[in-house]
């Protein structure tokens, strides 16, 4: 079996986790969570970088209970870490 070497560039990866393109997927898995949790009730948050000492830098999004239903529903049924798959 042939072995191969990967090097990366850690710059161009920070670069890549921080475009565009990654937050769109981000905010689309979000959305996906929040309506596989039952929608009402739960909130996506807003976007935030990470700490640099985190790994990198990189965009993160939350979803987050917003009404009381929600935290009831999620400390009795846990239906939001049950849509985080």
């Amino acid at each position: 079996m042939a072995s191969y070497k990967i090097d990366l560039n850690p710059a161009g990866i920070e670069k890549m986790m921080q475009s565009p393109g990654v937050v769109r997927v981000c905010r689309r898995q979000a959305m996906d969570i929040r309506a596989r949790a039952g929608g009402k009730g739960f909130v996506v948050g807003r976007r935030w970088l990470t700490s640099r000492f985190q790994h990198g830098q990189r965009y993160a999004i939350s979803v987050r209970t917003g009404t009381r239903a929600a935290r009831i529903a999620e400390a009795t049924d846990k239906v939001l870490s049950r849509a985080v798959r």
